[in-house]
């Protein structure tokens, strides 16, 4: 599977699960997803693309940790993590596909929230447990993790 589809796909489910979650939410300030759902597109997403180059396995690892590090600081925002990524020097194109493909969630997502940056915040810090959570563990087969993660359909 080419990277474009996959993040196609990646996008479609995340568009799906927004318009799913936010049929049934009251308050605008929420945002568009529930956080278990932004939380698991993330993964998903991270999960599908290293099953097809797991050879970006430590560059992803990587560029996870800065996110995470960015995802803590006081100004959330796409913009900043984008920014932290550059200043890290993240410059494997596979690992930039599946974090892009990761932050164009959260861009979405942030972008309905206007400016309530306590939710902005948690959803930088779902983007982080996200990405952390669609790694393999060091040393495990990524097939394994995959198959224990995927409804029986999708294996």
């Amino acid at each position: 599977m080419s990277y474009l589809i996959l993040m196609k796909h990646l996008i479609s489910l995340a568009l799906g699960l927004i318009l799913i979650t936010s049929c049934s939410s009251t308050n605008p300030n929420t945002g568009p997803m529930t956080h278990a759902a932004f939380t698991a597109a993330v993964t998903l997403g991270e999960q599908l693309a290293l099953e097809q180059k797991p050879e970006a396995i430590p560059y992803v690892r990587a560029a996870a940790r800065v996110v995470c590090a960015a995802a803590d600081g006081t100004n959330v925002s796409p913009a900043s993590i984008v920014d932290a990524l550059q200043a890290a020097g993240v410059t494997n194109q596979t690992a930039k596909i599946v974090i892009n493909g990761s932050l164009a969630i959260f861009n979405v997502v942030v972008s309905g929230l206007g400016t309530n940056e306590s939710e902005i915040r948690l959803y930088g810090q779902d983007l982080c447990s996200g990405l952390t959570a669609g790694l393999p563990d060091a040393g495990s087969v990524l097939t394994v993790r995959k198959t224990q993660l995927l409804p029986p359909h999708l294996r």
